[in-house]
Parts: structure tokens; sequence; C-alpha cells
């Protein structure tokens, strides 16, 4: 109930939020991941035309963030229609960050609209919708966008590979089938990921194929169909994972309503991933819950010896492990994306367990190897020379051989020296480019990101140039943006050009003002960055280790110096082009 207090004509209506209007304005703000953080909504009211939320956060503080109809009074930060401000006397950084965020979820809404959601509203313009350009492709702030946090995330939930029985079911069209991570194809995708995207089969799983007729009057018999017939045809073992494209989330489908009729009969499991899933671990957490139970049981670990988890295969997971080796170090194994119970048993025979920090497999980590009995470290990852030699040392330092692993890092860093020393002295004639969410400066800072990667740190240790663009329009957030970035160049004497713009007219003039190189963007092909003679480059072209480093050094390098868009950008720039793609 509301405890509402009726005042006489004249005086203001006074409302105590009861705890469904709360979570409703949690997520109107997209405050989900301040609630994560430790942060608590102790009490919100409606007094008047103000919203009045008391806070407690877990190592920051108690706070009384106001949030009032814009006018000419003081306040900390500003949108066309809101005024924020807190009851101290001022805003420290966590705090900022969090006005800052609600600034930008608010969008265009007034106080209005918020205590709409807060008083029974159905939340609509959803911040996290706009924050997906799956979801809500040509949103509004979509021209300011190059960090796609919600396509990373689809994706490598999607790459987590079962290696033990399961049946995966494509729910969709058979265009959409070619894009997903199971088909073995170098297509091009919409999002430039940081990994291979493809599983190990050579897209031999069941598609339900969904037809014009399907996407007009719903794919849900067809689904049930093909889950019927795989049953009938004991085509099922063990767990059942039906992947949705697209298309049924557009047209509606409800799966799950479907899944319910074939629970009975999938004895390992029915699970069901989408682009609009929020936590797919959940499916490799129980697949691997009883793995480890058995491994932890049966196996004991071999003193000095380690196992990855979380490093993908390919050529630098084999880099890396033949590095380890030149220490001394037996590597038992790696798990995770690629899991099984084989696996499980490998790594259960390590003595430490060396982690990759992933921001989606944090709750993964968590949950599997809390109590596995093992000793775990969490190092940050090996991208560039200084990281990989630092990487090494803690993996050596956990099973006392640091001294084998400085000579081995002494030597390996002088073989590469000569020719490093060339590429940078090349590079040092290009600027490297970022444009960058300002409420999110960690996201240029800290791997513990959607790819894992920190690319300032890891562009300034080529000896590129630096610059970073972000929207202004702010002025607090901006200037708080601003200080993070100059304090991070200055402790690690790297200079940083920052640039603000506020508008997509502003923006591209930024972009055009550039002196040569690349810029940064998650989109596949990024017209509004080659329109301006400029290539693109994202977290793909960086490699681990030693040898990957250089490897990273020659591709940006051959990225920064080619002339083709600065040659024929005129032309993308034309009428009818597609310059303006995302609008359409």
């Amino acid at each position: 109930m509301h405890r509402v207090i009726l005042m006489e004509p004249g005086q203001q209506l006074y409302l105590e939020v009861p705890a469904e209007g709360v979570e409703r304005f949690v997520q109107r703000l997209d405050l989900a991941r301040f609630i994560q953080a430790g942060m608590e909504i102790t009490r919100v009211t409606i007094a008047g035309e103000r919203i009045i939320l008391q806070l407690d956060w877990d190592g920051v503080g108690s706070e009384t963030v106001i949030i009032r109809r814009a006018d000419d009074q003081p306040a900390f930060m500003s949108t066309r229609r809101l005024s924020l401000s807190v009851a101290g006397a001022s805003a420290g950084r966590a705090w900022q960050v969090l006005l800052s965020r609600i600034a930008v979820s608010s969008g265009d809404a007034d106080i209005d609209d918020l205590i709409f959601v807060l008083a029974g509203g159905v939340p609509d313009n959803m911040a996290d919708v706009a924050d997906s350009p799956i979801n809500a492709w040509g949103s509004g702030d979509s021209w300011s966008q190059f960090f796609c946090d919600h396509a990373m995330a689809r994706k490598f939930y999607e790459a987590l590979q079962f290696e033990d029985n399961a049946c995966f079911l494509v729910h969709g069209d058979l265009e959409c089938k070619f894009i997903t991570p199971r088909f073995r194809a170098t297509l091009p995708r919409f999002f430039n990921y940081p990994w291979k995207i493809f599983g190990e089969s050579e897209g031999r799983d069941p598609l339900t194929d969904l037809t014009d007729h399907d996407v007009i009057y719903g794919g849900e018999q067809r689904l049930s169909d093909h889950i019927e017939g795989m049953l009938s045809n004991q085509a099922v073992r063990g767990l059942v994972i039906i992947n949705s494209t697209c298309v049924p989330v557009v047209i509606g489908d409800d799966v799950e309503k479907v899944m319910e009729k074939f629970r009975d009969r999938c004895t390992h499991g029915m699970y069901h991933i989408s682009p609009q899933t929020e936590n797919p671990t959940e499916i490799m957490m129980q697949y691997l819950d009883d793995a480890r139970e058995r491994a932890v049981r049966e196996e004991r670990p071999d003193d000095g010896s380690i196992a990855l988890v979380g490093f993908r295969a390919g050529r630098t997971h084999g880099e890396l492990r033949n590095l380890i080796s030149e220490v001394g170090i037996e590597v038992k194994g790696t798990i995770l994306p690629r899991a099984s119970a084989r696996l499980m048993e490998r790594i259960m025979k390590a003595d430490v367990l060396v982690f990759r920090p992933n921001v989606f497999m944090t709750e993964l980590y968590d949950r599997v190897f809390l109590d596995c009995g093992r000793r775990r470290i969490l190092p940050a990852p090996p991208f560039g020379l200084a990281a990989t030699a630092r990487w090494l040392m803690e993996i050596a330092a956990s099973v006392g051989m640091e001294d084998r692993a400085a000579q081995v890092i002494e030597s390996r860093l002088a073989g590469i020296a000569g020719v490093m020393e060339k590429l940078r002295l090349q590079a040092a004639q290009y600027e490297m480019t970022f444009v960058a969410d300002p409420s999110s400066p960690a996201r240029l800072l800290d791997p513990v990101s959607a790819t894992g990667l920190a690319p300032l740190p890891a562009v300034a240790e080529l000896g590129y140039r630096i610059r970073v663009l972000a929207r202004d329009d702010f002025p607090a957030l901006y200037r708080d943006f601003c200080d993070r970035i100059g304090t991070w160049a200055a402790a690690s004497g790297v200079e940083v050009q920052v640039q603000g713009f506020s508008d997509s007219d502003s923006l591209a003039a930024a972009i055009a003002s550039g002196s040569g190189g690349a810029v940064f963007s998650e989109f596949f092909y990024d017209s509004r960055i080659s329109r301006h003679g400029r290539h693109q480059f994202s977290a793909r072209d960086f490699e681990m280790g030693f040898e990957g480093a250089v490897r990273t050094a020659q591709r940006l390098l051959r990225l920064a110096a080619n002339p083709f868009y600065d040659r024929y950008s005129g032309f993308i720039a034309t009428v009818g082009s597609s310059r303006n793609w995302w609008k359409s």
C-alpha cells in the first residue's frame, strides 16, 4: 500500500513509495548495477514535484539524492527537464557516477514521468533497451555509441562450448543460423567480437527454419514439432539448449511455454538462450556443478602445477602454455569456454587455478570454483609486453618459481626488443582515437570489461598518440571523466588528448579533425569512421602474450598506415550511401 497524506487545497502531496515502486524506478533508470555493487535504496518519497532518494552504499557511505523539475536553482547536474542534487555539501565520485547514470537514463523524461513510474505506472522507455543495439537499433543515442557491451555479452554466452552430450536447437530463420557461433565460417558480423564466434560443429545443429508464414502467425508450433520429432527419434542425449535468434523474439514466440510441455521428457534439463537472456551462465553453472564435485572427490592436486580457467583455445593459448612451461610449471589443462567432465577432472589435478578476469564469468567462477579446495589467483590478462611479464610473474609467485620466471621474461623481452622499438617509432606518427561513454571511463582502463581488454594501456604501450572523445552535454559528468583519464595518464606517463562533443555533427567534426590513424569501434563496419578517411580497430585486433604483442603492434600499424579510406572516403559520404546507418 502507498502511504499517502492528503493535504488541504494548495498544499502538496506526500507519498512514501513501496518496494514495487522502487523496483520499477530501478528498472526505468538502469540502476541494477549499483544495487549489485552494494548500494541500497532505503527510502523513496515524493514530496510535491520532488523525488527524494535515501541511499546507503556499502564502502561509500550514505547520501540523499533529490530529483526535481529543472529550474534556475543550483544543481549538481541537469538534463533538459530535470535537476539532480545531493543533500550533502558535495558529491563524491561514486555519487557523481550514480547521478550521471540517472541523468543519462532519464533521457527526455520530466518529473511527472518519473513520479508516474514510482506511483504505479509502467516504466516505458526502459534505459537498458537503449543500451542494446540488438533490442533498439536506431535508439536516440545510437549515434554516440562505439562500445557494444550487450552484443558482446550475448555472443560470449552463446560461444560457451559444451563438450559432453548436449543437444542444441536453433529456433529462427535460416539466415540467422549462419551468424551464430556454431557455424564454422568467417562471415561478416554486425559487431567486432574479440573472439572467433564459431563452435566445434560444422553448422549441423537442428534448425526450426522459420518462414514468412511463421513470422505472421507465430513459430511456437514449429518449435514444438521439432522438439517432438527429436524426442521421438531419440536424437536427444543430455541437456537441451534452445537458442532463439532475433526473429522469434520480435514476433513474440513464448518459448518457455513450449518447453514446459517437454520438461518431463528431457531428463537432463532444458534451457533457453535468446538476445534477451540476462544470465545464461546459470546453464553452465548447473552443468559444471556435478562434474566439479566428482573431480574434487576423486582427484588430488599435484604440488606446483596450475590450470587455466577462462582462456580460449587457439594459437595465443598455445603460446601462453609454452611460456608457462618454459618456467618449469606444469599446466594440467584449460576449462571455459570449453567445458566437459573430462576437462574438469584435468584441472582439478592442479594446485593453483589461474583465472582470466571477465565481467561475464565472475558469477560462474564464484559459484563453481569458490569451495573447490584449490588455490585461486586472478592476475590481469597478458595483453602487451608489460602485462604479460606481470601475469607470468604472478603465476610463478603462486608456486615459488619467481627467479626462473624473471630469467624467462628477460630472455623473451631481449629477443623482441629490436622489432618492438622499430614498431613504436613508426607508431608515433599516428593517432588512435576512442569515442567513450563519459559515465564509463573504466571501459577504457579496466580489463574486467565486456571484451577483457583495457584498450588505453594496451595502445599506449605501442607508442601511438592517443585521443579520447566523450559527450560533454552533462558538464559535471564530462569533467569527472576528464579527471579520471587525466589521473591515469599522469600516473602512466602517457599524453592523452581529451575532447568533448555534444551532438552527431560535433562528433563527426571531432573524428574528422584527428591526424590520421584509426578509431576504436565495436560495430563491424562503421561509416562514421570510414567516411572521414579513418580505419577502425577493436579488441579483436589485440592478442595476449609476448608473440601476440608483436603481432598486435604489426597489425595496428598496417591499419593506421593504410591510405585506402583517406583516398576514397568522399564516395562513402555521398547521398544514398550508408552514412546514416544508425538512423535506419
